[in-house]
């Protein structure tokens, strides 16, 4: 049996003293800093998952606006060899020559539409980039100062 002393009463004390000390001093702080942590890591992975559906949306409107642009080509590319194959029984030469304007135009219009699908790409992948690394580095970042690093990746990738 364990004698009761001065010196394990005191101990009993001090000890029963630091554990209220804790609980009603420290224990509150400690957890309400691991939430807020845990809180700020479940918003940090939430502004990424967005970022991620928000480039998924914009990679599916780059293919529709593509796909559109092969459309509207095939398009004028039916509609010159048609007219071309008019112009053929009236005059050979004036056809073949018709022909080869109309299709260059096509292939201008093309690239043009396909450097205009590219841009609106970039622009929004430097968007939905700038503002994913915003939340998750939890501030506000500057497009217009960051933009040449922006620019410079999107030109990496495309």
């Amino acid at each position: 049996m364990v004698a009761l002393t001065g010196t394990l009463l005191v101990q009993i004390v001090v000890f029963l003293t630091l554990i209220w000390f804790i609980k009603a001093f420290l224990w509150k702080p400690l957890i309400d800093m691991m939430d807020d942590r845990k809180k700020h890591i479940a918003d940090g992975i939430a502004a990424a998952e967005q970022g991620r559906k928000e480039l998924e949306r914009a990679e599916t409107r780059v293919e529709q606006a593509i796909e559109e642009a092969r459309q509207r080509a095939n398009e004028i590319v039916d509609n010159s060899n048609r007219r071309a194959r008019e112009i053929v029984a009236v005059a050979r030469n004036e056809a073949e020559t018709e022909r080869g304007r109309e299709l260059e135009r096509a292939r201008e219009e093309i690239d043009q539409m396909v450097r205009q699908a590219r841009e609106a790409l970039r622009g929004d992948f430097a968007r939905i980039s700038v503002a994913a690394a915003g939340r998750i580095l939890g501030r506000e970042l500057d497009p217009k100062a960051h933009a040449s690093l922006v620019d410079e990746f999107a030109e990496e990738l495309f």
